[in-house]
């Protein structure tokens, strides 16, 4: 039976940038099946700040070979959003407290089958040129609501954890998935967008994101009708109003939950909650003595914290705490899956056996210039070697 091995192929790499591509090396033999890229950073201590989150500093991750061919290459809130959706879990995301009280590290996991080291789906090495995992980052970036964010002399440290497959019996590889933006796009009012499902490859999952600017909207508030077809609308797997779509989500994958620590967050101050349709929203201040901490409502992924005087249960908006927290709810970051086998039945969806294939979304004209921000598409194919 084969095993799993993990190892550190880098640990805490970083240059001394502020804004830069690092491209960190993968081993050039070893069969890959899961890949954890951990990132670790340090807010700004002396302003409130409300999301201190890599979706905030990191553009774009890339596995690829001799610096083309990317395989792999999306932000890292839609590696999460996949490792959500194939695992039921969240990983793990906040501030680490046993180190400096601003470091906040996240795990941004890159799956390269149906679940964790899934033996028939991982990438033999030695049939890549010069393999590499790019990473391309940025200091000065700052969040939705134009906060700075980061310590801009401390420079992100990069840690890879890759689990190779080892020993008898590895069956052969059926190839990889390979997540990437297919499309991205600011929609205009009343638009009608169709994206061609170009490439050829065998598709796993479609993931829709709304990555607006005004994370109190939800896609479905923007979105009227999401729908997939071919052969000129003569082959139609799915078309759904977005508050069904929102609901079958909610069914097949059911609720999600993300829970960590934030330091320096302000109060009276939208954060960014994770999960676009929430469930149960909580923090807390444990830190210290003269505060307690509290959500005051919101929608979407923002809500608003406050923090109250112990004495006399006021507000004081001038406080800047540290704050445990748990978030529950569905579509993570705003991104939602067509999964061909729940969804629609079909292990893959063969984008040659209809061409063209498309996705269409059909934008409502109340919200859309409103939301602002791009519409990203992105594929999960199978690639072979």
């Amino acid at each position: 039976m084969p095993t799993i091995r993990p190892k550190i192929i880098v640990d805490n790499r970083y240059e001394s940038q502020t804004s830069y591509t690092i491209d960190l090396d993968l081993p050039t033999s070893g069969l890959l099946s899961t890949l954890y890229l951990i990132v670790r950073a340090r807010t700004l201590a002396t302003i409130p700040i409300q999301d201190p989150y890599m979706k905030n500093l990191i553009s774009s991750i890339s596995l690829n070979q001799a610096g083309q061919d990317a395989l792999n290459a999306a932000r890292p809130c839609a590696f999460q959003a996949d490792y959500y959706y194939k695992t039921g879990k969240f990983p793990q995301i906040g501030n680490r407290r046993w180190q400096t009280e601003g470091d906040v590290e996240e795990t941004i996991p890159i799956l390269f089958g149906d679940k964790v080291d899934d033996p028939y789906h991982y990438i033999d090495l030695a049939k890549m040129r010069d393999p590499k995992l790019s990473i391309t980052y940025d200091l000065a970036t700052k969040d939705y609501a134009g906060y700075s964010l980061w310590d801009t002399s401390y420079y992100p440290r990069f840690t890879i954890i890759a689990n190779f497959l080892e020993g008898a019996g590895i069956p052969g590889s059926l190839g990889y998935h390979s997540l990437r933006t297919l499309e991205s796009f600011t929609p205009s009012n009343l638009e009608k967008r169709k994206v061609e499902l170009k490439g050829g490859r065998p598709i796993k999952r479609i993931y829709l994101w709304q990555d607006g600017t005004i994370p109190g909207l939800v896609m479905h508030q923007n979105v009227s009708e999401i729908k997939l077809w071919g052969d000129n609308e003569a082959w139609v797997p799915f078309s759904m109003e977005s508050e069904r779509f929102k609901e079958l989500v909610r069914m097949y994958f059911g609720i999600g939950k993300a829970t960590g620590s934030l330091a320096y967050v302000g109060s009276t101050k939208d954060i960014d909650v994770i999960f676009e349709e929430m469930e149960h929203v909580s923090v807390h201040e444990d830190a210290d003595q003269t505060h307690a901490a509290d959500i005051d409502g919101g929608s979407g992924r923002g809500w608003s914290i406050q923090f109250y005087k112990r004495t006399d249960g006021l507000i004081d908006t001038s406080a800047v705490g540290h704050v445990n927290f748990e978030f529950s709810g569905i579509a993570p970051w705003g991104i939602y899956p067509i999964d061909m086998a729940k969804m629609l039945g079909m292990d893959t969806l063969d984008p040659k056996q209809h061409a063209p294939v498309h996705v269409e979304i059909d934008f409502e004209d109340s919200l859309t210039a409103a939301y602002a921000g791009p519409f990203r598409v992105l594929i999960e194919d199978i690639a072979t070697q």
